[in-house]
Order: structure tokens, then sequence, then C-alpha cells
């Protein structure tokens, strides 16, 4: 399965080489090649049920998290049509955090 999320993801001009990239970026490169099928997926159901909100990928460096260190993390942001306000879903929490746009 990981081999096609890699793929699809090459396609779509993700750069999935490994070559010279450090630890927290191959970290990264994961989570982004695992989060995307799931975000295309729940933007595709979203958008069939008319629920009239839209699902994307965010990266949040440390700094932006409150801390001095670390890896930057990729995170789901979840925006309702019209709204102004997003929320940002964290892959590891349940709880979302949610802030004006």
């Amino acid at each position: 399965w990981s081999t096609v999320q890699t793929e699809i993801a090459e396609k779509s001009g993700y750069d999935v080489d490994s070559k010279g990239k450090s630890q927290d970026e191959l970290l990264l490169q994961e989570d982004l090649i695992s989060l995307m099928p799931m975000v295309n997926g729940v933007n595709a159901i979203s958008e069939e049920l008319d629920k009239k909100k839209h699902f994307e990928l965010a990266l949040v460096s440390p700094q932006a998290r409150g801390l001095t260190s670390g890896r930057t993390k990729a995170v789901v942001s979840t925006q309702s049509t019209g709204a102004h306000s997003r929320s940002m879903h964290h892959r590891e929490v349940t709880t979302a955090v949610t802030s004006p746009v």
C-alpha cells in the first residue's frame, strides 16, 4: 500500500526521493504521503454529501507549536465554506485547534 501511495505522491509532484534527507524530513515525507490520499478522500465525501467543508494539508513548525526545537508536523486543516475559522487536526491527537482566518 505504501508503494502505491508513494507512486501517487510522485505523480502529483512531491519529492519522494530519500537521498540526502534528514530523519525529520523523511518522517515528514512519510506523513505527507500517508495523509494525502485521506485528505483527497474526505474532500470527495464532503463534496458528495454537500457538507461545505474543505480539507487540506498544512505544515506546522515547532515554533508555531510553541516549541524551540523539534520537527515540522503535517496536519489537516479544515475550513467551512463561507466561514471565517479554520481547524487544525493533528494526527496524534483527537482534539482540534480552531483559529480565526
